[in-house]
């Protein structure tokens, strides 16, 4: 699953606004999803995040800035969890997907919430650095991938993906499906993760 433009939607519509005390709360990253530099976190990278936030936190060490550019806001971090997709929010009452890195925080400056409610500022990012260890790994593959798409405009299609011998993936396709109209289609698949747009819309690949 990528941050494509459905599931942008989750970031940016799960903003809630709490005009009267000045309070944002939403996603700042969901496990398992590719972002806008092709990167993601699994649950376990989620938890370390999280437990690096707490521990910042307790000592006065957090920063908010605006779209990264690594100026102090003024704004204070009063929530932050990991989703279980079953218990609502203390604060909105929102119940969000699982495995979401949650984060609510009070904007103390009006020029600063003037910018959430015009939506200049529309998400929650992370920003740090990180040190890359090389590691090597003896990892098993299939070259061919049999699987499907997500079910849009009333239809879903089978799917077949095909790598090379480094892992990369080179090709997909789908079967030939009848969508809404009667009209029989396929797709190509543009990534692991999408296939290519047509008239007869797109899809996600599961």
């Amino acid at each position: 699953m990528t941050r494509d433009d459905i599931d942008q939607k989750i970031f940016l519509d799960e903003i809630q606004k709490q005009e009267d005390q000045q309070i944002v709360e939403g996603i700042a990253h969901m496990a398992n999803v590719v972002d806008a530099h092709n990167d993601y976190f699994s649950e376990f990278g989620i938890k370390k995040f999280y437990d690096m936030m707490e521990t910042a936190i307790k000592d006065g060490r957090e920063v908010i800035d605006g779209q990264h550019d690594r100026i102090a806001k003024d704004n204070t971090v009063i929530n932050h969890y990991i989703s279980d997709g079953k218990s609502p929010s203390s604060l909105t009452g929102k119940v969000y997907p699982k495995t979401c890195h949650i984060v609510a925080i009070k904007v103390h400056d009006k020029d600063e919430w003037e910018k959430w409610k015009t939506k200049k500022y529309n998400a929650f990012s992370w920003d740090f650095k990180a040190r890359v260890i090389k590691r090597k790994a003896v990892i098993s593959f299939a070259k061919q991938v049999f699987t499907k798409t997500s079910a849009d405009d009333g239809h879903e299609h089978h799917a077949w993906l095909f790598y090379d011998n480094d892992g990369n993936f080179v090709k997909g396709y789908t079967s030939p499906e009848l969508d809404s109209n009667g009209i029989l289609h396929n797709h190509m698949i543009k990534n692991v993760t999408n296939t290519r747009e047509n008239s007869h819309g797109k899809h996600r690949v599961l």
